[in-house]
């Protein structure tokens, strides 16, 4: 398929309007419930479409060597840490009992993934 913007300016096009749809649907969660439990099982559904749209198109910056796996790994780090300092998000009990079964599981799938395409 012919595109009339070039590779970068369709990565950063796509990514800004991901994003948007992703800032979006937080936004109409946030408005509707109070906690994680009350969220309903199709709002979660359309969270995690567009975290995963959000995702690819991060993969494809990966791909297309805009940045780094290690880059993003490493600054996500900086981030996990200042949260420590400011938010109650990143608390280390919490983070062991979400972990098991499921993040762990998806973190070390995408990792290997992004890995293995790093390694080309």
């Amino acid at each position: 398929m012919n595109s009339p913007i070039n590779t970068l300016q369709q990565l950063m096009t796509i990514t800004m309007e991901e994003c948007g749809e992703l800032t979006q649907r937080c936004s109409k969660i946030m408005r509707k419930y109070e906690n994680i439990n009350d969220i309903e099982e199709d709002q979660r559904i359309k969270l995690m479409e567009e975290l995963g749209d959000v995702q690819c198109m991060i993969e494809l910056m990966i791909d297309h060597g805009v940045v780094k796996h290690k880059e993003i790994s490493d600054r996500s780090q900086v981030k996990k840490d200042k949260l420590k300092k400011w938010s109650t998000l990143v608390d280390t009990e919490d983070l062991l009992r979400y972990t098991e079964g499921t993040r762990m599981d998806d973190a070390y799938a995408y990792y290997s993934h992004t890995i293995n395409r790093e390694n080309k």
